[in-house]
Order: C-alpha cells, then structure tokens, then sequence
C-alpha cells in the first residue's frame, strides 16, 4: 500500500507514521508539506526535518490559507489556490498513492478535492474537539473520518455518522518509550527541579516575552528548558533570549533555549520535569497526559472556536492541569500557579493517571484499519 500523507497536524501524522514503519514495513509513505510553517514571516517548518529523519519521502508544497481578506487579497488567493490544485494533480499523477491519509490543515485541502476527482481514496483525521474550516470540507470527500473526541463542537455529527469512526490520536514513537536518555546538552542540577516551557512547533511569542521578562526569577526557582520556535522575518527568538540570559549573567546550566526539542530529548524532559508552562493544543495535553506530567496551561487566545480554551478547561476540570489566560500571565500569577501545583502535586498526578486510563489505546492501528479498508 502506498499512502500519501499532506501536512497538517503533524504530531499525529508522525506517530502514524512511526507505527506503520515498525509494524507495515513494506508500505510506501510519501509525505507532502510546507517549507514555512507562517509564509508571510518565513518561518521554517519542522516537517521535512522530522520527516526526513525517519526516512520518508518529503515533496515541498505550496498551499493557500484563507482568513480574514480584502476583495483584492481574496482574488490573489483564489488564483493561488487554483495553482495549488495544479500541483496537487501533478503531484498525485506522478506518486499514485493508493490512499490518501490527512491530518487535516490547509495543505491538505486541494490535495484531497484532486485526490477526490481522481477516486484516490482519503482517510482524515480530526484530533480536536473543533474541526477546522478545511477538514469541514474534506469531511464531505472522506470515505471515513477517524476522531479523537466523541463530540464535536461545530458540526452536526449525525450527518456524517456513517463514515465516523472513534480512534483517539496517534502519539510519536519516542514519546511512547518507557525508558530514555538524559540529552547530552542538558547539565541537570540536581537542587532545581526543571520547568519545561513549551509554545507549539512554531513557538509563542506570548510565553517567549514571559520568559524574557522573568528570565532571573524564573532560573532562581528552575532549571528552564525552553522551546521558542525557529526564527522568523521579525525575531529570531532564540538568539534574543541567549542575549538576554548572557546579559542577566544566567548560568547557562540553569536556562536551556532551543528552537525545537527533539522527541528523544523531549521524552526525558517529559519523565524527568516538574512541571510544563505551555500552549494548549490537543497533540501537546495528549503528550503530558500520557507521561502525567502537571502543568500550566496558557491558551492561545482567539483559535477557532475557542479551541484551546475547551481542551485546556477540560483537563483542568478534571484535575490534571492549571489554567492561566495569556492576558494574566504575570509573575505573580504563573507563581501562584507553581505553588498550587508544588502543593498539590501528588492529587494532580492522580488526576493524570485517570486520564491517562481514559485516553484510547492502539490509535495508529485503529486508523491504519480504516485505510486497509477503505484502498
């Protein structure tokens, strides 16, 4: 079998991928994604890294994301987006998967309307509790949808009911390993517990001025590994951050900025840290469930549908995590939380271990079935 895997949602599409090259070595992936992960400040995705490191065909592609637009920027799209469906057809005549498996996204969308015209099968997959104005669209050309929460906020279920299939979402190999190796270029001191902060593949600049602005208080407390996002058009946030822990005279073993955290380093961090300060995005909570660790849960503001509001809510209402609105994320307040958190920590890890028994197993298999059956 030979499936074709657009970028969207990458996390999933890794452990996906992950599992079929342990279990269906024979199969074919071939994955097609951005360069820029945000075109207008050029910044560099991580998908062809993590992809190629696995050994998997990455095909650069150019895709249009439609948002709030003036007429003249909508026709220049609409023009884009017709190129896009170009390349899609040429692309999908010169691989001829035999499925096609999205994790949804904007680049996703004019691969599986060709993949559509041409009777390529598609499997999508929707790993939040919202589903994306393109993955609404693919819902209507997928032969089945693999979900992670039984219910949807913004769609009306029963219209799809057929095609819908509850598989919980695929987590990365190495985030699944029981045991792991302490990064080399971590010098852990032992007297400071370690705050992992977090801010999604594409970093945050929210919790990067947090860190910027607390850099002293914050390395008095913790041992600070920081995954800022790769540099873009209008910071370079890792060399900013190095220039401000070297003017604050920081030891260097206390404050640890890194652009992207690999999963075999991150694993550790994972088992190993005393708490998260992170975005709440639904791949990143499955992660921290998974290894129970707490943590305080910074949502992005205005995502679609108040997206990571509802996933960050729901894990703190059944215990498993701190929620702080970015408009409060002060000094005082993120203290506060630590303390709580500090205080609390064993009920707070119990929280996690029930949702962790709550979590579906076997994911990646449950949507490997589904594109058996539908090729």
């Amino acid at each position: 079998m030979k499936i074709l895997i657009p970028g969207g949602h990458l996390t999933p599409a890794l452990g996906l991928i992950d599992w079929i090259k342990q279990k269906h070595p024979k199969d074919e992936i071939v994955f097609i994604g951005r360069t820029y992960s945000q075109d207008r400040l050029k910044q560099r995705a991580v998908e062809a890294y993590e992809v190629t490191k696995r050994e998997i065909k990455f095909i650069p592609f150019s895709a249009v994301k439609f948002g709030k637009e003036n007429i003249f920027s909508m026709i220049i799209k609409f023009f884009k987006f017709g190129r896009s469906l170009v390349q899609s057809c040429r692309l999908l005549n010169q691989e001829k998967p035999t499925v096609l498996m999205s994790f949804g996204g904007y680049v996703a969308l004019p691969l599986t309307i060709v993949a559509s015209m041409k009777r390529i099968p598609i499997v999508t997959h929707e790993g939040t509790r919202v589903v994306g104005l393109a993955n609404q669209l693919i819902f209507k050309l997928a032969k089945k949808i693999a979900h992670a929460y039984p219910r949807l906020v913004n769609i009306d279920q029963a219209q799809f009911s057929s095609k819908m299939v509850l598989t919980g979402t695929p987590i990365r190999a190495s985030i699944l390993k029981t045991t792991s190796i302490k990064p080399k270029w971590l010098k852990f001191n032992q007297d400071k517990p370690i705050l992992i902060i977090l801010g999604g593949n594409q970093g945050s600049r929210a919790l990067n001025d947090f860190v910027a602005d607390n850099l002293k208080a914050l390395t008095k407390k913790f041992v600070v590994v920081h995954q800022c996002g790769r540099p873009n058009s209008l910071a370079n946030y890792p060399q900013q951050l190095n220039v401000i822990s070297k003017n604050l005279k920081i030891n260097p073993n206390d404050y640890y900025v890194l652009p992207w955290i690999d999963e075999l380093d991150l694993v550790w961090l994972y088992k190993y840290a005393a708490m998260a300060l992170t975005r709440s995005g639904a791949n990143t909570l499955e992660e921290l469930i998974y290894h129970q660790l707490p943590s305080i849960l910074v949502p992005l503001p205005h995502s679609h549908f108040d997206e990571q509001r509802l996933n960050a809510q729901h894990v703190q209402a059944l215990g498993g995590a701190m929620v702080l609105e970015q408009s409060e994320l002060t000094w005082a307040n993120f203290s506060d939380q630590v303390s709580q958190i500090l205080k609390n920590r064993n009920k707070i890890q119990q929280s996690l271990v029930q949702l962790k028994n709550n979590q579906i197993q076997d994911s990646a298999e449950k949507i490997y079935a589904l594109l058996v059956e539908t090729s």
